[in-house]
């Protein structure tokens, strides 16, 4: 198996031997399993990314409201999986997806057994708890340049970046009309922040992003 392949290669994992990543993967606990594109996962189980990307919404009646991207290396479902109810947003296979599946009677003796793990684990919950603060943040900015201009320095890992979703779905994220989050690119552009190419966005200027909204 490949270095890239192996459980301990991922967060909350990583502080598992090599030996209890092979003993589990013979002994089932941990299964290599494969969705095709658009499928909805939402089985009760922690999973980690091999190959492929997905896409996170949150779950409520009416939309569906993007938050972000999964691709190799990330780990989903670790807050979910002990919830009482499990399927807190959803996540859909964006192409074909390669996954490690663990469950949740596997996770639990792992915290049982090693206190390291524990530790990892909530460690990575309470990285969670942080990038949904910064979501809020967004959402909470103020003015619509405001908001727009914490999105991107919050999303936009590189200089040049492509919105992974639609206006639309981006306008209900930060929580404006769509005309507004127009204007407020128009503005950062104004203002030398970026540049906008349909939806190609260059950053030119992140010391300014940060500091005029």
């Amino acid at each position: 198996m490949k270095r890239e392949a192996r459980l301990n290669t991922f967060p909350v994992f990583r502080v598992l031997s090599e030996e209890i990543c092979e003993r589990l993967m013979k002994d089932g606990d941990i299964v290599r399993v494969k969705y095709p594109a658009e499928t909805v996962i939402t089985s009760d189980y922690v999973f980690c990314v091999l190959k492929g990307s997905l896409k996170v919404y949150s779950r409520n009646n009416s939309t569906q409201t993007y938050l972000r991207q999964l691709s190799a290396g990330d780990v989903f479902g670790a807050a979910a999986v002990f919830a009482a109810q499990p399927e807190i947003s959803v996540i859909k296979a964006e192409t074909e997806v390669t996954l490690f599946r663990i469950s949740k009677e596997t996770i639990r003796t792992l915290m049982q057994s090693d206190a390291a793990f524990l530790d990892e684990y909530l460690s990575f919950l309470s990285n969670r708890i942080a990038f949904l603060n910064s979501k809020i943040s967004c959402v909470t900015a103020g003015s619509a340049e405001s908001k727009l201009s914490k999105w991107l320095l919050e999303n936009a890992g590189a200089d040049v970046y492509k919105l992974p979703v639609s206006i639309s779905d981006l306008a209900r994220l930060l929580d404006i009309g769509r005309a507004s989050l127009y204007r407020a690119f128009d503005e950062l552009a104004v203002r030398g922040c970026i540049e906008k190419e349909g939806s190609m966005i260059r950053i030119l200027d992140r010391n300014r992003l940060q500091s005029d909204f």
